[in-house]
């Protein structure tokens, strides 16, 4: 509208005026400042909309501290699953020392039951020998048996050929009486001589029995050697037995022992990279909508501004047109 005092335009103070905080006048060219009811509900609205403004912007503060918070908290999760992926990392280290460790009392087992087998396969050679040697007595042995049972027959035969001659000397002393000073010359040459045969057959009847005896003791010790080699051998071979159930134990624990361990290492890997993988679609989820809540607030607030600004350009273009 136009004035009737030389056509200038009237114009609206947006401040209050006379101190008066909640009071919007309207400055008129005579100096009056009549309070108009539609500057007065331009106030009310705007001061209602700055209200919902504010209240809206509060509600986005709000909600943009909710979501910082639920981001630190995340990133507390994230760090508490980190600390538990490194005390697994740790875990699975000691595992993998120990079954180093394992593998290292695997390999000594392994070590002293091949050292065991070459004594065990020492003794059964020494045994062997021993063996042999007995054998070897044995023949020696039979040998001496055999040639005492001929110096057994050659004095049978001594004394058979002694009987014989000696019924020979009594016939001939039967038959020759005359002649008897030549035949106590014989009788006493045959008599030498049998009696040299006799102590020659007992000398070699005594060295061969020696020689027997000796062979029999050397037989004895031998049978002593053997008979303790035989018993070593058997306590190697035990021992020999009861390192190889051990070792075998002890495998098997170890292989057993390796395959629950894989079998946990995987389950917790799986478990950990499941917790990563949701934690971090958590934490992306969560960042994706506060970014959204962020940009919403920031598209809500501009479009507020610029819908606040149109509407005061509307209202001062129609002032400026009245």
């Amino acid at each position: 509208m136009q004035s009737s005092t030389g056509g200038r335009l009237k114009g609206i103070s947006l401040t209050p005026q006379d101190g008066h905080s909640d009071g919007w006048g309207r400055r008129s060219p005579l100096g009056e400042s009549p309070s108009s009811p539609m500057s007065m509900s331009i106030v009310v609205k705007c001061r209602m909309m700055m209200e919902e403004m504010s209240i809206e912007l509060q509600q986005m503060k709000d909600t943009k501290c909710d979501l910082e918070r639920k981001i630190r908290a995340t990133e507390l999760e994230c760090s508490n699953l980190r600390e538990d992926y490194q005390k697994e990392l740790n875990r699975r280290r000691e595992m993998q020392n120990e079954l180093q460790e394992a593998e290292i009392a695997k390999g000594d087992l392994e070590a002293q039951h091949a050292s065991i087998q070459r004594k065990l396969l020492l003794a059964e050679s020494r045994a062997s020998e021993a063996e042999k040697q007995c054998d070897e007595l044995r023949n020696d042995v039979d040998s001496i048996t055999a040639r005492l049972s001929e110096a057994t027959a050659a004095k049978s035969r001594a004394e058979l050929q002694a009987a014989d001659a000696e019924a020979e000397v009594h016939t001939l002393k039967t038959e020759l009486c005359e002649t008897g000073s030549r035949l106590v010359e014989i009788e006493e040459v045959r008599c030498k001589d049998l009696e040299d045969f006799q102590a020659q057959l007992v000398e070699a009847e005594r060295h061969w029995r020696e020689e027997l005896d000796a062979k029999y003791e050397e037989i004895a010790q031998l049978t002593d050697t053997l008979s303790e080699t035989t018993d070593a051998l058997e306590a190697q071979r035990s021992e020999n037995e009861v390192l190889t159930e051990r070792s075998a134990r002890a495998e098997d624990q170890h292989t057993r022992r390796t395959k629950e361990l894989q079998h946990h290492i995987c389950m917790l890997e799986g478990e950990l990279k499941s917790s990563c993988q949701s934690a971090r679609l958590v934490a992306e989820s969560e960042r994706d909508n506060a970014t959204y809540a962020r940009n919403q607030a920031l598209e809500t607030e501009a479009g507020l501004r610029r819908e606040f600004a149109e509407k005061l350009q509307q209202q001062r273009e129609k002032y400026k047109r009245r």
